[in-house]
């Protein structure tokens, strides 16, 4: 997925530099502002890797896991709002919040406490949200129509949160990283109303967090927006 969204971004870099004057009635420069609404996905993580960590958390206490099923959402819907400059009808430079929402995993089975087999579970969500700023180039396609590449950098807030259970025994806790991160995308755009766009990106968030901490995460975020040029 990375690979094909780098030679989009490359090429849609590309054909911006070379190209002709547009046809396209699109204003020249000024601010912009865009509401995105979508759905992140996370990968790099697998429902064997939170197996690992539930059975990992209870040896140490002492509580070797018995039996163990488990399951793990990696789809959670997100949110972002950007605010940019157009330099001109090509080039804008932008930054904005993002929220990613979180990866959930969860396991029920048995531990074993003294020779005596208790119900147990553990379970924790991984979350991610941040600032970023960055560069679009925007090749227009006629009067309405427009395809944009996006590349910058993140600063990125992960958390973990967990809730693990044993018998009667409950415990909860979190932590959080920050990592400075690198993001790419591409899409397409609608302009309607000379001011009004209305668009389709898919972003991709390169390994997020910390590999020494709370691990990295990769997250493509496909995006629906709706952006106003003032």
């Amino acid at each position: 997925m990375a690979n094909r969204i780098s030679r989009t971004l490359c090429l849609l870099l590309l054909a911006v530099a070379v190209a002709p004057a547009a046809e396209a009635q699109l204003l020249d420069s000024g601010f912009y502002m865009e509401i995105g609404v979508g759905r992140a996905k996370f990968s790099g993580v697998t429902a064997a890797d939170g197996d690992a960590v539930t059975r990992d958390f209870f040896d140490s206490f002492n509580l070797p896991v018995q039996t163990l099923s488990s399951s793990l959402k990696t789809r959670d819907r997100s949110n972002t709002l950007l605010g940019g400059y157009k330099l001109n009808p090509y080039f804008a430079v932008e930054g904005g919040f993002f929220r990613l929402g979180a990866y959930q995993y969860s396991g029920v089975g048995t531990v074993d406490d003294a020779d005596t087999i208790k119900p147990a579970t553990f379970a924790f969500g991984y979350r991610a949200k941040g600032f970023l700023v960055g560069g679009a180039a925007t090749l227009p396609l006629g009067n309405y129509l427009e395809l944009r590449a996006r590349a910058g950098f993140s600063t990125t807030d992960t958390r973990i949160r967990y809730t693990a259970t044993a018998g009667t025994d409950s415990t909860h806790d979190g932590f959080s990283a920050n990592s400075q991160d690198i993001f790419i995308g591409a899409g397409v755009g609608l302009r309607f109303w000379d001011y009004y766009r209305f668009g389709v990106d898919l972003m991709r968030h390169n390994k997020l967090g910390s590999a020494s901490g709370n691990g990295n995460v990769d997250v493509d975020n496909l995006v629906l927006s709706i952006g106003f040029t003032y």
